[in-house]
């Protein structure tokens, strides 16, 4: 499991993504691919994790439970390699104008260049078995809502002076919230429109970014769908609705996250611009909304690339879990996409999943351990368990469930910071072992 450093070439989305299979997985792999494998990381279809699972000696506990003891009195359980969670991801792009130059600012345009590089990316069978949807920003509101201060006409603009055909009722505000979720508040000379009303096909509403274009489905399933979508997709939005769309597409990730807990779910969030035109639509409020999607449970990562000098995107990826954000122009995206998906599978590299026990076997979660061999040792060494992350030890390690086994049934096993460094130098992948007594810090 030893990782090492790449070179990236251009296009070299295949040698990348194969690299990080053996950053990621048991290195007794065998025919193992990038993406989410169905069978375990030893290789095969058996039951649980990795096939039937051999047997392994756990020190210091002579209560068999469902293992067996050896000569020595030791309980032997069930040995499973560690597989990794399986990796989901919800893409959230950005179809403003600005993202192809529409606007004639005479700038680089970097919608080819970000679409293109998704498309390969998506076609690449290295991402067979991970899970994909996509959907972008701006979304038009339904038929038949009612934006404050639009208008065609003067009659419609009944206490709201004249109608501006452009700009809306020239005294439709006040102050933002006059505007509803479709301000803010635009004060032009005496006149003050709502910003909503000069972008009608512009939603502010996060329940309209709440059903994907493409549905997270696993690759290469959807792939052609997800191909087609950005194709067919013309980048004409008028406005940069962040916060409210990442609302909606983290709102729909939560979900998925909830039915699929036994995954680890992102969003990848592309855009070349600050948010605005909505109410509620800064930064800070986008960074907020990505950091209650991160600490809840199940977590979900957002990952920000910024097409363009878009520091202040930073905030949003540091609270949405994954410290700054991705800065990239047309001749960097391709590179910087294949970097945040190896970040993405990282991050999955010390978060395992739990084996299913042999058939007629229950699997109790006081009778699981967890073992691997440290770089220059000939034999597994076992990892104590710890009662969540505050109880890893900066040192010596350990491993905890991704929740309490005594409130909830858990989904993973995650490993501790210092576990997880020593993993990755190791040559050897984790075990996981059934049915003898957890050993315990």
């Amino acid at each position: 499991m030893r990782i090492g450093l790449i070179m990236k070439t251009a296009g070299s989305f295949a040698v990348v993504l194969t690299w990080l299979v053996a950053a990621s997985c048991s290195a007794n792999s065998a025919g193992s691919t990038y993406g989410n494998s169905t069978g375990g990381a030893g290789g095969g279809d058996g039951g649980g994790l990795g096939g039937s699972g051999g047997t392994q000696p756990v020190l210091g506990d002579a209560s068999p439970g469902d293992g067996s003891l050896d000569e020595a009195g030791a309980c032997v359980g069930q040995s499973y390699p560690g597989k990794v969670v399986p990796l989901d991801v919800l893409i959230l792009l950005d179809a403003t104008g600005s993202m192809d130059d529409s606007s004639g600012t005479g700038a680089t345009p970097v919608w080819p260049p970000v679409t293109a590089a998704l498309q390969t990316l998506i076609s690449d069978p290295n991402m067979n078995g991970i899970g994909m949807g996509l959907t972008f920003l701006p979304n038009p509101p339904p038929a038949g809502t009612k934006i404050p201060g639009r208008c065609l006409t003067n009659a419609e603009c009944v206490n709201m002076g004249t109608c501006n055909i452009m700009f809306g009722c020239n005294a439709a505000c006040n102050v933002d919230t006059d505007c509803g979720i479709y301000g803010p508040c635009m004060i032009l000379g005496q006149a003050r429109f709502c910003t909503g009303a000069a972008t009608p096909k512009v939603s502010c509403d996060p329940a309209d970014y709440g059903q994907p274009v493409v549905p997270i489905d696993v690759l290469p399933s959807n792939a052609q769908a997800l191909v087609d979508a950005i194709s067919s997709k013309s980048p004409d939005g008028s406005a940069t609705p962040t916060q409210p769309a990442l609302t909606g597409a983290l709102s729909y990730a939560h979900g998925w996250a909830v039915a699929h807990p036994d995954h680890l779910t992102n969003v990848l969030f592309a855009t070349d611009g600050e948010p605005n035109d909505c109410t509620y639509d800064t930064p800070e409020g986008a960074a907020d909304v990505a950091a209650t999607a991160y600490n809840d449970n199940p977590s979900v990562s957002t990952f920000v690339l910024g097409l363009g000098q878009l520091d202040v995107l930073n905030q949003i990826a540091q609270k949405g879990g994954t410290q700054m954000a991705y800065i990239a122009d047309s001749s960097s995206v391709s590179d910087k996409l294949v970097d945040m998906f190896n970040q993405m599978r990282a991050n999955g590299a010390c978060q395992f999943q739990i084996p299913v026990p042999q058939s007629g076997q229950t699997l109790d979660y006081g009778r699981v351990n967890v073992s691997y061999t440290p770089m220059g040792a000939s034999e597994p060494q076992s990892v104590p368990y710890v009662k969540g992350k505050g109880g890893c030890d900066p040192t010596a390690g350990g491993w905890y469930y991704d929740t309490d086994p005594a409130q909830k049934d858990p989904t993973k096993i995650l490993l501790c910071p210092a576990t997880c460094d020593g993993v990755q130098l190791s040559t050897e992948g984790v075990e996981v072992i059934l049915g003898c007594k957890t050993i315990v810090k």
